[in-house]
């Protein structure tokens, strides 16, 4: 072969290595195939999006990035280069997306198979009509109500796409409602704040009015995030936005601080733990009552059924607290199911103080921490939810977000009631609702700042009847 044609040969192939995408590994990092195909709407968020995503690559050192508007990269082979698929303002539905039916699976199967996928936007107007698609991204388009200034909810402050959001979160963007959505297979990390939208909420389209903005969910082995953020430009471009979208880089890529289990964060190295088994109360090791312990000790009993029961008994004192002595708590989640008599009125505290006792060494009433009210009908008006005594939650909030109707109380309403708290942000959920998000504890009256300290619970007065089971707690960074 003659050096003119030899130059000519090397040259074209460089040529062709320069023009397709890389598939050159970097030692350490992950590898996400970026994909901006559009056959239907396009957002010209698709081209402004590419080099922020480059820039997100480079700057967190977590991740590089391919970027391509075509799909020639999805096929069962070329996807062993990659660690995700970035679906960022895709669209086209099953005779429209340009994958052969092999690739489609191929697709599939690459997140089933322990790999992850993550999409922005459009993502779920994207294979509409494909339940495969569907199933593994957990929605599908069903119309963008608003367009407009709206509020956000941080709904889990220890997820890792939650995490770095402000709450309440502001912004102006185009908001999607889905089909093919349910709660029960993912942890929500952002929905829409259907209070702050006012008259606007009629322009949505689910009968719960439940309007899911970002989640995280498993699908087989594999880890899916989605966030339906990502319309306009000044999101792109917003610091929180771009937050927000490497934390749930980071989870679906498995590098983050948390794992998450279905609908709840799972720290790595932690686990739910039953603080209260439902059969002992150990008083002076891991429980212990207030002022005259002899005769407040009477107030709390466990029940049949494993439950933890808070009742007047006559010739005792009008009320009490329970303290778990067992150990302190600063990141946590904690959960429990509660049962209160209609009139009764009760709470759980956190971060309670060492300085709780008395001159004589005993745990005193009404705790140095922080409360999340229980309270479903009594005379004082804030209700469950409260971060007592403020931001308050009145009757019609628990018909809205657990259907409680005092009038229809037999007695026997359960309900699930949540605290996560994470550094000054804590939420408070109400049968898996945000009842109450507050951003800055500081800021909540009457109380001396803490972030670690031990749980009580409160038995109110003698007209007082309050249960709990299944109390459980997990730690968290």
């Amino acid at each position: 072969m003659r050096r003119t044609a030899l130059l000519a040969l090397l040259l074209s192939g460089l040529a062709l290595a320069w023009l397709a995408p890389s598939t050159a590994r970097a030692e350490g990092k992950s590898r996400i195939l970026y994909i901006t195909t559009t056959r239907g709407f396009h957002h010209d968020a698709c081209e402004y999006s590419i080099p922020i995503i480059k820039k997100m690559a480079e700057e967190s050192g977590l991740f590089e990035v391919v970027c391509t508007d075509k799909t020639d990269l999805i096929t069962r082979e070329k996807l062993r280069d990659f660690d995700a698929i970035f679906f960022s303002n895709t669209t086209g539905d099953l005779a429209q997306f340009p994958l052969n039916e092999a690739d489609r699976e191929a697709l599939i199967d690459f997140v089933r198979e322990g790999k992850a996928f993550i999409g922005a936007h459009a993502a779920t107007d994207t294979y509409k009509d494909w339940k495969p698609f569907a199933d593994m991204i957990g929605g599908s388009f069903n119309g963008h109500p608003w367009h407009q200034k709206v509020t956000l909810t941080v709904e889990d402050p220890a997820n890792p796409a939650g995490a770095p959001c402000p709450s309440p979160w502001t912004l102006s963007d185009e908001i999607y409602t889905f089909k093919n959505y349910t709660r029960e297979d993912r942890d929500v990390s952002l929905s829409l704040d259907n209070d702050a939208l006012g008259s606007d909420l009629g322009k949505g389209n689910r009968e719960d009015k439940d309007y899911a903005i970002a989640w995280c969910k498993p699908f087989g082995k594999g880890r899916v995030f989605y966030t339906a953020l990502g319309h306009d430009h000044e999101v792109w471009d917003s610091p929180f936005f771009q937050a927000h979208l490497l934390g749930g880089i980071r989870w679906a890529l498995g590098k983050a601080r948390t794992e998450l289990q279905v609908g709840h964060p799972k720290v790595e190295g932690t686990k739910w733990v039953k603080i209260f088994d439902g059969e002992h109360l150990e008083f002076g090791k891991e429980w212990e009552t207030t002022e005259n312990a002899e005769q407040t000790r009477k107030h709390w009993t466990v029940q049949p059924g494993g439950i933890l029961q808070g009742k007047w008994v006559q010739g005792t004192p009008g009320s009490s607290h329970l303290y778990y002595i067992g150990k302190k708590f600063k990141n946590f989640e904690y959960r429990a199911d509660v049962c209160i008599c209609p009139d009764g009125n009760s709470g759980m505290y956190f971060r309670c103080r060492d300085d709780n006792k008395n001159a004589q060494g005993r745990w005193q009433n009404w705790p140095d921490g922080y409360e999340a009210q229980v309270d479903n009908g009594h005379t004082d008006e804030k209700r469950t939810g409260t971060m007592y005594p403020a931001p308050a939650l009145s009757s019609d909030d628990l018909k809205r977000i657990m259907g409680y109707e005092k009038a229809k109380d037999d007695g026997n309403f359960w309900f699930t009631q949540e605290v996560i708290a994470v550094g000054d942000h804590v939420v408070i959920k109400l049968n898996g609702k945000v009842a109450n998000d507050v951003p800055d504890i500081k800021k909540v009256p009457g109380k001396n700042h803490s972030l670690e300290g031990y749980f009580a619970w409160q038995f109110h007065d003698e007209t007082c009847l309050v249960k709990f089971k299944n109390i459980e707690v997990r730690e968290l960074p």
